[in-house]
């Protein structure tokens, strides 16, 4: 059977493979709405029409295949739909879950707490590579000090 939407496209997608022992391809397919653009029913019934393409396709329902679907906005619509379906799901015990079958799942993220968690996931190593930085750079006063440093330079 074909599916209806199988001709849609994502706004991002990405595969990883892990190499920890664990065998096992990692999906994420991420969907980003503009940020004039709120987040409600219509767009989280988008993510979830690709789910059921992807679902109704053998060839990407292995065992050890796993998929994650992510719609990004900037905020809810006035409707209360996204929170009621965060509400519903919050006994899954993930943040942003809203829905979980199997080994897919889907999350709703706003832009804020996406860009909150890419920062506090670095911080560690932003904090170290000042740090790196300070030390690397306490003796040069010039540019000239700085090119004097340079690899086959003298």
């Amino acid at each position: 059977m074909v599916h209806p939407d199988k001709k849609k496209q994502v706004d991002v997608f990405i595969c990883r493979q892990r190499k920890d022992g664990i065998t096992g391809v990692h999906n994420i397919i991420i969907e980003l709405k503009h940020p004039q653009k709120n987040l409600g029913e219509k767009e989280l019934s988008q993510v979830k029409k690709y789910m059921r393409v992807i679902q109704s396709d053998a060839r990407f329902n292995g065992d050890t295949y796993t998929w994650e679907y992510i719609l990004v906005g900037t905020r809810f619509d006035a409707s209360k739909y996204i929170e009621g379906e965060l509400k519903n799901a919050k006994s899954y015990g993930e943040d942003g879950l809203v829905h979980s079958q199997d080994n897919h799942k889907i999350y709703v993220r706003k832009w804020c707490d996406v860009i909150n968690l890419c920062e506090l996931r670095h911080q560690f190593l932003n904090d170290k590579l000042e740090v790196q930085k300070t030390e690397l750079t306490k003796d040069i006063k010039t540019a000239d000090d700085a090119i004097k440093l340079l690899p086959g330079r003298v």
